[in-house]
């Protein structure tokens, strides 16, 4: 955007300057003038009236201008009459570099603003504790659910030894907001711009258009697995929204979001890596280790279990048999018996 050039129109009064033909007038600022009293040729002085002035106010009493022939102002503010030369404020009013501007030509020249979003600081003790007694799964929807899969992925990666960040992170694109813009109007603030810069009114009402609320997002996570984040402690940094810029369309200020959000979580001591909201892939690997040798010992005692399960339900088969056939078999010896003592 252009700087401002100012200048003060003396309304109604004429310099004129007798200078001789071998003069070389140079353009000058009425806020720079210095006129001085040439040789021979005495100016009027207004006395008291001229006296204290700054040297940007000029007060010079109109000096009878000749008429007729001998000078003539007429289709020129400069025009030579033989050796005399006459300047008038008007030339100075016309020159195009003294006028002011307050507003860019066309959009492409207009300044564009950025604002960072503010961090908020919120405490996953401090979510469970609200979420505790709850047993509904908070809904997410919007940029919310976006960042509620942006975290889950980062988690799966850091356990499982993929990834060592533990910051999720939301591009304006995945969110769906790289060509939202909202005007002054649309936004129900006075001004987009104060103070140059973006005011913290229109920042506030685009991050209301938003409806982003990194709590409710924790909620989700925290309540729909417990276990979850077993590396995680302490506090979670969250972005309060995008970037905001500002852009003009049809001479109007407009503002829209930018860049990312992020959402980035503390780790534990003992899993830290050396980078603030990283863990040690060596230690996570370890863990890995560990997991898979539970596991497997975990597996082996349940074979083993079964087995010996399987066993002692064989064995009571066995036995029942055996028993069964016993009792078949001493009942078929006792009904021969007794049949062949009838007979007898």
């Amino acid at each position: 955007m252009r700087k401002k050039r100012l200048f003060q129109k003396v309304m109604g009064i004429t310099i004129t300057a007798v200078l001789t033909s071998s003069t070389c007038i140079s353009p000058i600022l009425a806020e720079d003038m210095i006129i001085e009293e040439p040789a021979g040729l005495e100016l009027p002085a207004s006395g008291a009236e001229n006296a204290g002035n700054d040297a940007g106010d000029i007060l010079i009493e109109e000096m009878p201008v000749p008429d007729g022939d001998e000078l003539s102002t007429e289709g020129s503010a400069e025009t030579e009459i033989g050796s005399d030369f006459i300047i008038g404020v008007e030339e100075l009013a016309n020159d195009p570099g003294l006028v002011s501007e307050t507003e860019p030509e066309t959009d492409a020249e207009a300044e564009e603003y950025k604002l960072a979003p503010t961090e908020n600081r919120i405490s996953l003790a401090e979510i469970d504790k609200k979420l505790a007694g709850k047993e509904e799964v908070p809904e997410l929807d919007g940029i919310n659910r976006v960042m509620y899969t942006a975290v889950k992925d980062m988690a799966e990666k850091v356990e499982a030894g993929k990834d060592d960040s533990t910051a999720a992170v939301v591009t304006v694109e995945e969110a769906g907001y790289e060509k939202a813009s909202y005007t002054a109007e649309e936004l129900g603030v006075s001004e987009i711009i104060e103070g140059g810069t973006i005011s913290e009114e229109a920042a506030q009402a685009a991050y209301d258009k938003l409806e982003y609320d990194p709590e409710l997002v924790l909620e989700a996570v925290r309540k729909e697995d417990p276990e979850g984040l077993s590396w995680a402690e302490g506090t979670v940094i969250c972005d309060a929204g995008f970037t905001l810029h500002t852009m003009v369309e049809d001479g109007v200020y407009k503002i829209g979001f930018s860049e990312d959000i992020q959402m980035s979580f503390q780790v534990k001591g003992e899993l830290a890596g050396e980078k603030p909201y990283t863990v040690d892939l060596n230690k996570t690997k370890l863990s890995e280790t560990e997991s898979a040798e539970t596991e497997a010992a975990e597996t082996e005692i349940t074979e083993t279990e079964v087995a010996e399960t399987e066993a002692a339900e064989t064995e009571v088969a066995e036995t029942e048999i055996m028993e069964t056939e016993a009792a078949e078999t001493e009942a078929a010896e006792t009904e021969i018996t007794e049949t062949e003592v009838a007979e007898t």
